[in-house]
């Protein structure tokens, strides 16, 4: 039997137990009896945790010029959007924080090399106006609506860094509401898995 093909298939196996042993399945973070009498009435964009470029704009993965100003109110508006079109208007009142860490764009280089998802990440905490948390900080990832296969394809199907940009909030501020509200699964560190 050939040695090598024994380990990386050994390495597989072992990789993938351990992966499945770190993940557990759970319900929505917020409880659906505490949930449904939620009303989210603010949205908090925590700056600083982004990387940024030298002059002070983010650093995307691809080129364009955003500032982290912009895309705080941006982001903002979108995670607002998004759950006041899920029409929470129970009687306990919450605040949504989110501490971005990553903007990562697919390039269209990117795109015909290895192809993927354009993504956002942040940590996210839900607690009551009166401070009481409803979630303690957990890693959210939201994801562009589209993977992008790689070669000639991928890199002649990617939109436009903006309209890119765009559809990447619309994902994140939509997945950090589906985790806060729908079934889930968490992984280590208390990393949301899409």
């Amino acid at each position: 039997m050939n040695m090598a093909f024994f380990n990386r298939r050994s390495f597989l196996a072992l990789a993938s137990a351990a992966l499945l042993a770190a993940c557990e399945e759970h319900t929505a973070l917020v409880d659906p009896t505490v949930s449904s009498n939620i009303n989210v009435v603010d949205v908090q964009i925590n700056p600083g945790s982004l990387p940024l470029k030298e002059d002070g704009t983010v650093r995307t993965g691809r080129e364009y010029t955003l500032s982290e100003t912009q895309f705080i109110q941006q982001l903002d508006a979108a995670l607002t959007r998004q759950i006041q079109a899920r029409g929470m208007n129970g009687g306990t009142k919450a605040v949504l924080s989110v501490t971005p860490t990553k903007l990562a764009l697919v390039s269209p280089g990117q795109s015909f090399v290895v192809g993927g998802r354009s993504q956002i990440e942040g940590i996210v905490t839900l607690k009551t106006t009166q401070g009481e948390t409803l979630v303690a900080p957990v890693t959210v990832k939201g994801f562009t609506d589209e993977l992008r296969a790689g070669g000639l394809i991928g890199a002649m199907t990617t939109p436009s860094a903006s309209e890119d940009y765009r559809r990447t909030l619309d994902g994140f501020a939509n997945n950090v509401s589906r985790k806060l509200f729908e079934n889930l699964t968490v992984g280590i560190g208390g990393t949301v898995i899409n």
